[in-house]
């Protein structure tokens, strides 16, 4: 029998158990929440985005978007949806950068860049 298949009979044996779910729950959390590369992908983005001031920053609409960025020198180019919720309105802006890094890594894109609003 695989692993998985005799993993998921004995999870079975056990749901009914409160003590256990709640155990085992925290066993998720806590390897979530001590992994420094998902708290630095997930959570502080999270949490910035949140704690930013509507009235003065801009907003990413997938702040959870990261990038693999190579070790060297490499060329980002996209482009920047600037919506306007109250006008409906959407203007389309390209852009292209170049980033220079000294190892490879997986960033979110909410630090290559600084958005503010125009008040």
């Amino acid at each position: 029998m695989q692993f998985a298949e005799k993993f998921l009979q004995e999870l079975e044996y056990v749901k009914h158990d409160k003590e256990f779910l709640e155990a085992f729950a925290l066993v998720f959390v806590n390897s979530f929440l001590s992994n420094s590369g998902l708290r630095d992908a997930f959570l502080r983005p999270l949490l910035e985005y949140f704690e930013s001031n509507a009235a003065e920053k801009a907003f990413f609409r997938s702040p959870f978007l990261c990038v693999k960025v190579p070790e060297g020198i490499s060329c980002l180019k996209g482009f920047i949806y600037y919506e306007n919720i109250l006008e409906h309105r959407e203007v389309k802006i390209p852009f292209e950068t170049h980033i220079k890094s000294n190892e490879s890594i997986m960033i979110p894109i909410k630090k290559l860049f600084k958005l503010r609003r125009e008040i």
